[in-house]
């Protein structure tokens, strides 16, 4: 039987991917999201699925938001879903099904999927109801913050649609939640956890940002002083 890969395996799998280090800035939270996305996906009860993905994809993309240079972002990702042995393609095509479900469908539909009441057998929907049933049937559902994040990613932008009230949107996670086996006060202490963090995150980004930006003027002015010492050397000797 094969051993699962230690967080040092996959440390070594992503640099060997993606040579370049990381910035320094968000060293930190870029090794939060793997060693969490690596205890997760080798737990012998881990399996994927389109909630997990989209909720993997908009944690990264949140909380790297801002990654400098630039370019590397989208180059860091699939070296970080090949060292975790996931597959980026999936991830990618269900991310974007269940916001294009998010987006374009009517609220009351998705809910009364995640609810069981309405079962599609075409359409958009039908990537929601599979994981639903996926949940329902998996007496091993390995749960993960990752799958929290999309979940509500997913029941936010269909409650918000319906639901005017806070306590109208938490009754109906609570149904949903007891429907999937899942406990709706662990879901929504997930999700302040992880909004908290990620504002925490743009708060310190924030100010490394004023503080880089108040280096860089000091340096230019340090520069602009020294080219006016050079310029001025050759006039005061000539005089």
């Amino acid at each position: 039987m094969n051993k699962p890969p230690t967080v040092s395996d996959t440390k070594k799998a992503f640099y060997q991917g993606y040579a370049q280090p990381i910035n320094s800035i968000f060293r930190a939270v870029f090794d939060e999201i793997l060693v969490e996305t690596h205890l997760v996906t080798v737990a012998e009860n881990f399996a994927y699925d389109g909630f997990f993905g989209l909720g993997l994809k908009t944690a990264y993309d949140t909380m790297m938001e801002g990654y400098q240079p630039v370019d590397q972002k989208v180059l860091i990702f699939p070296a970080l879903i090949q060292a975790l042995r996931l597959d980026q393609n999936q991830i990618q095509q269900d991310s974007q099904n269940l916001i294009d479900v998010i987006t374009q469908v009517p609220g009351q539909e998705i809910l009364e999927v995640l609810s069981g009441t309405r079962q599609p057998v075409e359409g958009p929907l039908m990537l929601v109801h599979r994981i639903c049933a996926g949940l329902i049937d998996n007496q091993d559902f390995k749960y993960s913050r990752f799958f929290a994040i999309g979940l509500m990613m997913v029941f936010e932008g269909a409650a918000s649609k319906v639901y005017t009230k806070a306590e109208e949107r938490k009754a109906k996670l609570a149904a949903i939640c007891e429907r999937l086996k899942l406990n709706p006060e662990r879901v929504a202490v997930d999700m302040e956890t992880y909004t908290k963090a990620v504002e925490l995150i743009r708060q310190s980004k924030s100010v490394l940002d004023e503080v880089a930006k108040v280096d860089r003027e000091k340096r230019a002015a340090r520069e602009a002083e020294k080219q006016n010492q050079t310029k001025a050397t050759p006039a005061e000797s000539a005089s």
